[in-house]
């Protein structure tokens, strides 16, 4: 995101610092600031966690009836485009945009209120089915319908204000349940795949030691993968067995390089990060290329992650001056 105005997390479900609400919100408030940003989480007005404007009031999880009749789902989203309207005359412009877990009416509000607001960078987890009521499993065809009217009112929210939308989905199991619903609404989304050897698990270390000095099995699906309509390939490469120069096979796509080793806590130093950048280099033109991990870092001790992530943001700027 550019750094223009607040971020802005908005969060209206967010009314206790109990659950997972808060546990995500924690985070990103701290993954924000520790980078500098100016950020706040607008949640609930109950909500008394640190970083956190009481913008909101019963805009959260409210009558599950409402979520899934289209009636309900509009008077909802103009409460909530109210309330961000009422916010908004009180502070500066938003530079960006972050929701997360959102129901389709807190969505629309969302949208609606983009329609009025200055371009901005707009981030959206579609974490929920499309058809989610929370009173059970995703499907039901009134919500799911709600899910595509929110969904539209988002895109030309986007195409009215210029704002620069960026969609996330937790697995591919979302891609293709949201998939319809995105080309209904003229939204499109990058696709991407991530390949590694695996982590962690005794089976497949003693698989590994079986490969040899050399790992090529990339080579067998390199070139089916540029063939296809996938746009990015996450794939490990610092500390890897694999030939860097297979990343040649990737001609056309975008290669999130993984210039971290998740099998290890040594951190690497941002001149190791560097490296790793331009060895790819070679094989990737640079507007292609993107720093990235080996794999997930879930498993890795907290602070260790993020000294990590930390040498993944300094290599990168390093190597820019180094290669431009």
């Amino acid at each position: 995101m550019e750094r223009t105005g607040r971020v802005v997390i908005v969060d209206p479900a967010y009314a206790s610092d109990v659950g997972h609400h808060g546990d995500v919100n924690t985070r990103l408030l701290a993954a924000l600031g520790g980078r500098d940003w100016s950020v706040q989480c607008w949640a609930d007005a109950a909500v008394p966690a640190a970083g956190c404007r009481g913008v909101f009031r019963d805009c959260g999880y409210v009558d599950p009836r409402h979520w899934a009749d289209l009636g309900g789902t509009v008077h909802l989203a103009r409460r909530m485009e109210s309330q961000l309207h009422r916010a908004l005359a009180e502070q500066g412009p938003v530079g960006g945009w972050v929701m997360h877990t959102a129901l389709p009416f807190q969505l629309l509000g969302l949208a609606r209120a983009l329609c009025h607001c200055p371009a901005a960078d707009v981030v959206v987890s579609l974490m929920f089915a499309p058809g989610e009521t929370l009173e059970g499993p995703g499907g039901e065809a009134d919500a799911t319908s709600n899910c595509r009217v929110a969904l539209g009112a988002l895109a030309r929210a986007v195409e009215r204000g210029g704002h620069r939308l960026r969609l996330l989905l937790p697995s591919q199991q979302s891609l293709e349940l949201y998939a319809p619903l995105l080309a209904a609404a003229g939204l499109t989304c990058t696709t991407a795949v991530h390949i590694c050897y695996g982590y962690g698990i005794k089976a497949n270390i003693d698989w590994k030691g079986t490969l040899g000095e050399e790992w090529r099995q990339y080579e067998k699906i390199f070139p089916a993968i540029a063939k296809s309509s996938i746009k990015q390939v996450s794939l490990e490469c610092y500390h890897s067995h694999v030939p860097p120069h297979l990343m040649k096979l990737l001609q056309g796509k975008d290669v999130l390089v993984g210039v971290i080793d998740v099998a290890s806590d040594e951190v690497e130093t941002p001149e190791q990060v560097a490296d790793t950048i331009g060895l790819a280099l070679q094989y990737v033109p640079k507007e292609r290329l993107f720093a990235c991990t080996n794999c997930g870092m879930a498993p890795m001790k907290r602070e260790i992650a993020v000294r990590k992530l930390a040498a993944i943001a300094k290599g990168a700027a390093l190597a820019r001056q180094r290669y431009g």
